[in-house]
C-alpha cells in the first residue's frame, strides 16, 4: 500500500469516527467503560436509581455487537448486574432481558447468584418502537419484570430512542443520536464523546474497537 492509499484509508476511518454516535455500540462502550460518572448518569435517567454506585463496566459481545456489562451497588451495599445493548429488532420481535444473562443462567445450577440482589437489562431501540409506553413521554416502553429460568427475575427496560424531548430522559436519547458533542445536552457525555473523536489517544482507542468489531462480523 503506497502513501496515497494509506492516506485514503486513514481519512475514511476518521470520517467513520466523526459520524459515530453513542447509539453505535463501539462509541457507547468506549465512552462508558472505566467512567463511573457517565454510567451512573445513564442508570439514573433510565432505571431512576440515583443511589447506584458503578463499580465496574466491561464489554459484553452479543455476536458482532458490543454492549455494556455493568456491576453496580446501591447505598445499602446490595449489588446489581446490568446489561445495556443497542437493539434494532426489539420492536419487531420482542426480546427477553434474560437473553443478556443467558451464559450466567447456563453456568448456575439454580439460576440464582446469591451475591447479586437484582438484574437489569436495557435495550436502546433506535427506530420504530410501537409498544405501549410505561411513562408519559413514551420513551420508556413495556417489558418490565420478566422471569428467567428457575424464577430468576430480570427487570427489562426498552428505551424508545425516537422520542426526543426536553425531559431528562428525552435529552439523553437526543445525546445518543448526536454526532457532534458541541450540541449534546449532558456535559459529562459530551466530554467523553469529544475525547474519542478529537484526542489522538481517544481516536486510537476507537480504531482498536472498530477492528475488534470487524473481526467478529
Amino acid at each position: 500500500m503506497d502513501i496515497t492509499e494509506t492516506s485514503i484509508v486513514h481519512n475514511d476511518i476518521l470520517q467513520q469516527i466523526k459520524h459515530l454516535r453513542l447509539m453505535d455500540d463501539v462509541l457507547m462502550f468506549k465512552c462508558f467503560k472505566d467512567n463511573p460518572e457517565c454510567t451512573e448518569l445513564l442508570l439514573q435517567l433510565i432505571i431512576k436509581k440515583s443511589s447506584f454506585r458503578v463499580d465496574q463496566v466491561n464489554a459484553m459481545w452479543h455476536g458482532s455487537s458490543a454492549g455494556l456489562a455493568i456491576l453496580a451497588a446501591n447505598s445499602g451495599g446490595w449489588r446489581y448486574k446490568i446489561r445495556v445493548f443497542r437493539d434494532d429488532t426489539a420492536d419487531r420481535k420482542q426480546k427477553k432481558g434474560t437473553e443478556l444473562f443467558q451464559s450466567e443462567f447456563s453456568a448456575a445450577q439454580t439460576g440464582i447468584d446469591q451475591n447479586i440482589a437484582g438484574h437489569y437489562a436495557i435495550y436502546m431501540i433506535e427506530h420504530g418502537a410501537v409498544r405501549k409506553p410505561i411513562d408519559h413521554s413514551g420513551i420508556l416502553i413495556d417489558g418490565m419484570g420478566e422471569n428467567g429460568w428457575c424464577g430468576f427475575g430480570v427487570n427489562t427496560f426498552y428505551v424508545n430512542c425516537d422520542r426526543k424531548n426536553r425531559s431528562p430522559l428525552g435529552k439523553l436519547v437526543y445525546d445518543f443520536s448526536c454526532t457532534d458533542p458541541s450540541y449534546m445536552n449532558y456535559p459529562l457525555l459530551a466530554d467523553r464523546v469529544r475525547y474519542f473523536k478529537e484526542n489522538r489517544q481517544g481516536v486510537r482507542d476507537i480504531c482498536e474497537m472498530l477492528e475488534q468489531k470487524k473481526q467478529r462480523t
